[in-house]
């Protein structure tokens, strides 16, 4: 059975009220009727998702291009340089599935076979792989976890709670792994929007501005003047780039990101998107080797509980824990 024909039956045996012989007894809520019915319809959208692939694969080893952008920011607001960062866009693609220790969003990670699978506390579910990446496709001075190489995310497949989705982040040392690898779990009682379709990434450093609601005040007042550059110009083509990528700055409006610990403002991680570019701002973000079309600009196939939305993980590093959150968010700061 391939990953599409396994993705489909094990969707269907749930919200067909079925089991496998094989499978552990569900100790998650009970499926409600509506749950069965955003299921069946999750498959017949996935579905229709995965016949994009064949017609937009992209070979391992490619590259992806972000546009520069039309205006010099720093020739234009010199002040501006102190708030520079480098994010590491990821953009995910369909194509052949990258081996276990390698950067990828879900399908096989290293994990090992004696580890337990986590859960989700709320629905008691397995969490489903998001991404695995490796510490040399992250973005320069990402600071891992002392001791470790390999950083993995991963998530409850169900709308989140109060905006904030049940997760986990794993950091790891490649080489301690053995061959002995834990397999996904099944994708019982999975919403599908919130399992990404296996997709090899391709990383590409891009600099990149804070959004006018974090800037400091003198900055954010110039730029909103629109002298030398439109707010909105700013915001869409200048600020923080869209799509899935690690560091750099948060592009949405968030609350709660207080580390639970320490009660200090937690430090965006990574951000989880379900679109890489917008139609409206191709001509910045799109990648240059890429056309316009859904199977490049959706290739993680995720739809979440708010239209074109993003999920940002946050980090606290002051902690030894390192807690993390990762927050549903749409509203773009402004």
């Amino acid at each position: 059975m391939n990953r599409r024909q396994f993705l489909t039956s094990s969707a269907l045996s749930l919200a067909l009220g079925c089991s496998r012989r094989d499978a552990k007894p569900a100790t998650g809520p009970v499926v409600t009727k509506s749950d069965r019915e955003r299921i069946l319809n999750d498959i017949v959208d996935r579905e229709k998702h995965l016949l994009l692939r064949e017609t937009c694969r992209v070979p391992l080893g490619a590259v992806r291009t972000t546009p520069k952008p039309d205006v010099d920011l720093l020739k234009e607001l010199p002040d501006l340089k102190m708030l520079l960062r480098v994010t590491q866009r990821l953009h995910p693609r369909f194509g052949d599935e990258p081996k276990p220790d390698r950067t990828k969003l879900c399908g096989q990670f290293l994990w090992p076979s004696a580890e337990a699978w986590p859960e989700c506390p709320t629905y008691r579910i397995p969490l489903v792989p998001v991404l695995q990446l490796r510490i040399e496709d992250a973005p320069a001075g990402f600071a891992f976890r002392p001791g470790t190489d390999l950083l993995q995310l991963l998530w409850s497949p169900r709308d989140p709670v109060n905006g904030v989705i049940s997760s986990r982040v794993v950091w790891r040392k490649a080489s301690t792994i053995g061959a002995n690898l834990a397999a996904p779990p099944l994708l019982e009682h999975a919403f599908m929007g919130y399992v990404p379709v296996p997709c090899a990434i391709f990383p590409e450093r891009v600099m990149e501005f804070p959004p006018l609601a974090i800037m400091p005040q003198q900055m954010r007042d110039t730029i909103q003047l629109g002298k030398p550059i439109a707010p909105d110009d700013y915001t869409n083509f200048l600020s923080a780039s869209p799509g899935t990528k690690v560091g750099g700055w948060q592009r949405y409006a968030v609350d709660g990101t207080a580390c639970p610990t320490c009660r200090h403002a937690m430090d965006f991680l990574l951000a989880i998107d379900s679109d890489e570019w917008n139609p409206s701002t191709a001509k910045r973000w799109k990648p240059t080797e890429d056309p316009d079309t859904e199977g490049y600009r959706r290739a993680v196939g995720l739809v979440f509980a708010k239209p074109n939305a993003t999920v940002q993980v946050y980090i606290c590093r002051r902690c030894e824990a390192m807690p993390t959150t990762a927050i549903l968010c749409g509203v773009t700061l402004s």
